[in-house]
Protein backbone atom coordinates (compact mmCIF):
# COMPACT_ATOMS: atom_id res chain seq x y z
CA UNK A 1 0.00 0.00 0.00
CA UNK A 2 2.51 2.09 0.62
CA UNK A 3 4.79 1.68 -2.95
CA UNK A 4 0.95 2.49 -4.36
CA UNK A 5 0.45 5.53 -2.11
CA UNK A 6 4.08 6.86 -2.90
CA UNK A 7 3.11 6.66 -6.78
CA UNK A 8 -0.42 7.94 -6.65
CA UNK A 9 -0.34 10.92 -4.39
CA UNK A 10 2.23 11.98 -6.93
CA UNK A 11 1.65 14.36 -9.73
CA UNK A 12 4.88 13.98 -11.48
CA UNK A 13 6.71 10.84 -12.89
CA UNK A 14 8.71 9.25 -10.16
CA UNK A 15 11.83 6.69 -10.65
CA UNK A 16 12.55 3.69 -8.54
CA UNK A 17 14.74 5.84 -6.57
CA UNK A 18 12.37 8.40 -5.71
CA UNK A 19 9.51 6.24 -4.98
CA UNK A 20 11.68 4.10 -2.51
CA UNK A 21 13.05 7.37 -1.00
CA UNK A 22 9.64 8.23 -0.04
CA UNK A 23 8.25 4.96 1.21
CA UNK A 24 11.64 4.07 3.33
CA UNK A 25 10.89 7.47 5.12
CA UNK A 26 7.42 5.84 6.41
CA UNK A 27 9.26 1.95 6.58
CA UNK A 28 12.59 2.43 7.23
CA UNK A 29 13.42 -1.38 7.08
CA UNK A 30 12.27 -1.81 3.30
CA UNK A 31 14.81 -2.60 0.78
CA UNK A 32 14.47 -1.44 -2.86
CA UNK A 33 13.55 -4.94 -4.03
CA UNK A 34 10.58 -5.14 -2.52
CA UNK A 35 9.60 -1.64 -3.91
CA UNK A 36 10.87 -3.01 -7.75
CA UNK A 37 8.50 -6.05 -7.03
CA UNK A 38 5.76 -4.34 -5.73
CA UNK A 39 5.81 -1.47 -8.77
CA UNK A 40 5.53 -4.03 -11.34
CA UNK A 41 2.75 -6.06 -9.73
CA UNK A 42 0.67 -2.67 -9.60
CA UNK A 43 1.54 -1.98 -13.33
CA UNK A 44 0.81 -5.51 -14.30
CA UNK A 45 -2.95 -4.85 -12.63
CA UNK A 46 -2.96 -1.46 -14.69
CA UNK A 47 -3.15 0.42 -11.18
CA UNK A 48 0.15 2.51 -12.21
CA UNK A 49 1.63 3.07 -15.73
CA UNK A 50 5.31 3.41 -16.38
CA UNK A 51 7.56 4.49 -19.36
CA UNK A 52 10.98 4.65 -20.32
CA UNK A 53 12.10 8.39 -20.88
CA UNK A 54 15.53 8.62 -23.96
CA UNK A 55 17.60 8.20 -20.75
CA UNK A 56 16.63 4.81 -20.25
CA UNK A 57 15.69 5.26 -16.66
CA UNK A 58 11.56 4.16 -15.75
CA UNK A 59 9.72 5.93 -14.43
CA UNK A 60 6.07 5.38 -12.76
CA UNK A 61 2.67 7.58 -12.45
CA UNK A 62 -0.58 6.66 -10.88
CA UNK A 63 -2.27 8.96 -12.55
CA UNK A 64 -4.53 9.10 -15.94
CA UNK A 65 -2.73 11.46 -18.06
CA UNK A 66 -1.31 12.63 -21.95
CA UNK A 67 1.80 14.03 -22.08
CA UNK A 68 4.03 16.01 -24.47
CA UNK A 69 7.63 15.29 -23.29
CA UNK A 70 10.19 17.26 -24.77
CA UNK A 71 13.81 15.73 -24.01
CA UNK A 72 17.54 16.74 -24.99
CA UNK A 73 19.31 15.01 -27.10
CA UNK A 74 22.52 16.10 -25.59
CA UNK A 75 22.08 16.56 -21.64
CA UNK A 76 18.83 14.75 -21.17
CA UNK A 77 16.75 16.89 -19.32
CA UNK A 78 13.24 16.16 -19.88
CA UNK A 79 10.30 18.48 -19.41
CA UNK A 80 6.52 19.14 -20.48
CA UNK A 81 5.31 20.83 -23.35
CA UNK A 82 1.73 22.58 -22.85
CA UNK A 83 -0.36 21.15 -25.60
CA UNK A 84 -4.43 21.72 -24.32
CA UNK A 85 -5.83 19.86 -26.83
CA UNK A 86 -3.79 16.50 -26.97
CA UNK A 87 -5.93 14.86 -24.93
CA UNK A 88 -8.77 15.47 -27.11
CA UNK A 89 -7.07 14.65 -30.17
CA UNK A 90 -5.84 11.14 -28.61
CA UNK A 91 -9.43 10.21 -27.32
CA UNK A 92 -10.62 11.47 -31.19
CA UNK A 93 -8.36 9.03 -32.85
CA UNK A 94 -8.77 5.68 -30.23
CA UNK A 95 -13.13 6.01 -31.73
CA UNK A 96 -14.47 4.55 -28.52
CA UNK A 97 -11.55 2.46 -26.89
CA UNK A 98 -10.98 3.97 -23.02
CA UNK A 99 -7.42 5.50 -23.18
CA UNK A 100 -5.20 5.51 -19.88
CA UNK A 101 -1.49 7.15 -21.05
CA UNK A 102 -0.60 8.74 -23.99
CA UNK A 103 2.59 10.39 -24.95
CA UNK A 104 3.99 12.63 -27.73
CA UNK A 105 7.63 12.37 -27.53
CA UNK A 106 9.78 15.77 -28.72
CA UNK A 107 13.30 15.34 -29.38
CA UNK A 108 15.70 18.20 -30.21
CA UNK A 109 18.39 20.57 -28.19
CA UNK A 110 17.64 22.68 -25.11
CA UNK A 111 18.32 26.31 -24.92
CA UNK A 112 21.78 25.25 -23.17
CA UNK A 113 22.68 23.25 -26.36
CA UNK A 114 20.87 24.75 -29.40
CA UNK A 115 23.21 26.58 -31.92
CA UNK A 116 22.72 29.78 -31.95
CA UNK A 117 21.57 30.57 -35.18
CA UNK A 118 22.44 34.88 -36.70
CA UNK A 119 19.84 36.21 -38.88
Amino acid sequence: MLVLRAVKTSREFRTVEEIFQAVKRQLPAIGIATVYRNLEVLRERGEIFSFEGSDRIKRYAGFVFHAAVFTCQKCGKIEALAMKKLAETVERAAKGKTVFFSRLDVRGLCPDHSPRFQR
